[in-house]
């Protein structure tokens, strides 16, 4: 269910700074969180179809005063290359999607930009049966691979300004398993911004 307070999830901003130059260009994810903001498109088209998203903790659902979804889910471990943007961020926590009788659940989300397209995969799960795991959402940013990086005082990773897309796979799956035909890839998902912690 949705905590209309968005306290748990902190602030959410691009913190333009240059990391130290005697920065490893590797450094080591040790926990932290990524927030998305749900598109309202997204959402009215769920809404539309009769498909209800609920939160899987530790991942969080929140709604601010303005009405606006966001999604929240802890960071467990990663590496990520402070030259290049190259990533791999890992979490807990996921979303349930459900339509009657049907409950397909989306979880342990892995952020992967070490492939020439970058993308959000996650275990899938649908009436309690695994089907794997599958790239769900891919990335997009102002540079085509790398994500927007930037570390504040030598240790807080800031990425910022991602935006989230389904992926064709993703959308073909839920159509199957809902039914239906109207979701295709492309569809805008929201906008994330991942907080971290690197030692």
């Amino acid at each position: 269910m949705m905590n209309r307070s968005l306290s748990a999830f902190g602030v959410i901003a691009t913190i333009a700074i240059v990391a130290p130059a005697q920065a490893a260009p590797t450094q080591i994810i040790r926990f932290g969180e990524t927030v998305v903001r749900l598109d309202a498109g997204f959402l009215g088209a769920l809404n539309t179809l009769g498909v209800a998203p609920s939160n899987i903790q530790p991942g969080r659902l929140a709604v601010d005063r303005r009405g606006n979804v966001f999604a929240g889910f802890p960071v467990t471990t990663g590496a990520i290359d402070l030259g290049t943007g190259k990533a791999e961020i890992s979490h807990v926590g996921g979303l349930s999607l459900t339509a009657g009788s049907t409950v397909v659940e989306l979880t342990d989300f892995d952020i992967d930009s070490l492939q020439p397209s970058p993308v959000l995969t996650g275990l899938v799960t649908v009436n309690g049966n695994l089907v794997g795991r599958l790239p769900l959402f891919s990335l997009m940013s102002k540079s085509p691979v790398n994500l927007p990086v930037s570390l504040n005082n030598g240790f807080v990773l800031q990425v910022s300004g991602i935006k989230l897309a389904l992926t064709s796979e993703a959308a073909g799956a839920l159509n199957s398993v809902f039914g239906i035909n109207n979701l295709t890839g492309g569809i805008p998902i929201g906008v994330a911004a991942t907080t971290a912690f690197v030692f």
